[in-house]
């Protein structure tokens, strides 16, 4: 069906048009309100600026085609296929994409506010500065996705796939990621302030940089994960294996870490000032330079450890295993070391 004759069909009252093909079409800046498109064609349409909001198009196929600042808010989306379409700018807020397909789609800058992602296709798509506040993105396939600066505030993505996405400065903040994998992808400088991360995947991830407080990491596994200057003031973090992560120059701040795994971790140079590590296993951690100003220690595992330079002032070691740890220019004035194991400690040009 060409323009003409979609025209034409408009005027003569038609609001029907499932099925049609409109395929390379030029419909920019047409007015499309309401109609219905149920599986209708438009491969390689240009649609630039158009008015389908509130459109039916469920089933309807859009690959390669241009909806650049088109309006489709409220539209039903249910299972259409825009592989490949630009849809830069467009707004989708209240949209409904469920089980949509949005592989290698361009979607910089458009608004997707409280639309339905859940089990949407959008591996490798370009989602940069694109709004996904309160969205419904459960089970959606994120894969290698580019969200650069999205917001993504109150979105739902549990059981989400974003492995290898690539989130670099996106908002988090109050999402729902619980179950949501993300395998080795970049979150750096992320916000994901009161995140709940439960039962997440973050094998590989980079959260170098990334804001934490509040975040909710109970039952996560943060083996190996790059948490370097993070800010994880005040989480909680009980229990949780951060055997041999990267959390060099982080913000430990009051964190509680009680019998956390940190063996082999990188904490040279955090700030873990009045940090709960009671019972906590640092086997041959680096805290070198560590701030550990006021910090419980009591019953932990140091064997081994560099603790060189550290500022230890006012923390508590009693019950603490310090076997074999350096504390070479480490800072102990006021520390407790009740019952402390200071077998073949080094303790050179230490202050007391």
């Amino acid at each position: 069906m060409t323009r003409q004759e979609l025209e034409d069909a408009i005027k003569e009252g038609r609001k029907d048009f499932h099925d049609e093909d409109f395929s390379g079409e030029d419909l920019f800046g047409k007015e499309l309100r309401g109609l219905s498109f149920q599986r209708a064609c438009f491969r390689k349409a240009c649609l630039r600026g158009v008015d389908l909001s509130g459109a039916d198009l469920q089933e309807a196929i859009f690959t390669g085609a241009d909806l650049a600042d088109a309006d489709l808010c409220d539209v039903e989306l249910r299972e259409a296929n825009l592989s490949g379409a630009n849809l830069r700018e467009a707004d989708l807020s209240g949209a409904n994409l469920l089980k949509a397909n949005l592989f290698g789609a361009i979607l910089e800058r458009a608004v997707f506010l409280e639309a339905n992602l859940s089990g949407a296709d959008l591996r490798v798509a370009n989602l940069e500065e694109a709004g996904l506040h309160k969205a419904d993105l459960q089970r959606a396939d994120l894969s290698g996705a580019k969200l650069w600066y999205a917001g993504l505030r109150g979105a739902d993505l549990r059981g989400a796939n974003l492995f290898g996405g690539s989130f670099w400065r996106a908002k988090f903040c109050k999402a729902d990621l619980r179950g949501a994998s993300f395998e080795g992808a970049d979150l750096r400088e992320a916000d994901l302030q009161d995140a709940n991360f439960s039962k997440a995947k973050l094998k590989g991830a980079n959260l170098s940089g990334a804001v934490l407080q509040g975040a909710e990491l109970s039952d996560v596994n943060l083996q190996g994960v790059n948490l370097s200057r993070a800010d994880l003031r005040d989480v909680v973090l009980v229990g949780v294996n951060l055997r041999e992560a990267n959390l060099s120059g982080s913000s430990l701040l009051r964190a509680d870490l009680y019998k956390a795994d940190l063996m082999r971790a990188n904490l040279k140079e955090a700030y873990l000032r009045e940090a709960n590590l009671q019972e906590a296993s640092l086997y041959q951690a680096d805290l070198c330079a560590a701030n550990l100003r006021d910090a419980s220690l009591n019953g932990a595992d140091l064997t081994g450890a560099d603790l060189q330079g550290a500022d230890l002032r006012g923390s508590d070691f009693s019950g603490a295993n310090l076997s074999e740890a350096n504390l070479s220019g480490a800072d102990l004035r006021g520390v407790k070391l009740d019952g402390v194991n200071l077998k073949d400690v080094n303790l050179a040009w230490s202050i007391f």
